[in-house]
């Protein structure tokens, strides 16, 4: 577990890096990821969650709403995170809170503590939310992702499909 903790960090801190300080253009590659997200059927055909649909929120303009920010997505009960079973044969939808229960509490804090620090890297004035609309074995989840021109910053569905895939 704490090696895949270690890959899911460092290729988001490779991949996920933003460029702050921009405004969000009509069609910046964030928009393109997730329509690319959308449409992939590999996802759909392994039993993945599947990407419905994005709303635009907002830019985050002040550091208390980046604190607030940090914040949600550090959250115990409100994020769901794609957790592959142990012979990576199906996959489940878990917040922090429910893997911790399964994982224990060690394994789930420093993951937190890893995250916290890329998220305090990345999560600065100018990056913009987006709520993500996700359909899984029958039920509808949502996700906060957090995005720039560059691209997506951070969601907890998306970035940790990337690892599983």
């Amino acid at each position: 577990m704490k090696r895949k903790i270690f890959i899911v960090l460092t290729l988001l801190l490779i991949v996920a890096v933003p460029s702050f300080g921009e405004e969000v253009q009509r069609d910046c590659n964030w928009k393109k990821q997730l329509e690319e997200i959308k449409k992939n059927e590999i996802l759909k055909d392994k039993g993945y969650p599947q990407l419905v649909k994005y709303t635009y929120q907002d830019e985050v303009k002040t550091m208390d709403e980046v604190k607030q920010l940090k914040e949600q997505l550090l959250s115990y009960t409100d994020n769901y995170l794609p957790v592959s079973s142990k012979d990576n044969t199906s996959v489940r939808l878990l917040n922090l809170e429910e893997i911790q229960q399964t994982e224990g509490e060690s394994t789930v804090a420093t993951s937190v503590k890893s995250l916290t620090e890329y998220l305090n890297y990345v999560i600065q004035t100018g990056v913009h939310t987006v709520k993500l609309t996700w359909e899984f074995q029958a039920k509808t989840y949502e996700s906060l992702c957090v995005v720039s021109n560059n691209g997506i910053v951070y969601d907890p569905v998306v970035m940790n499909l990337m690892i599983i895939e």
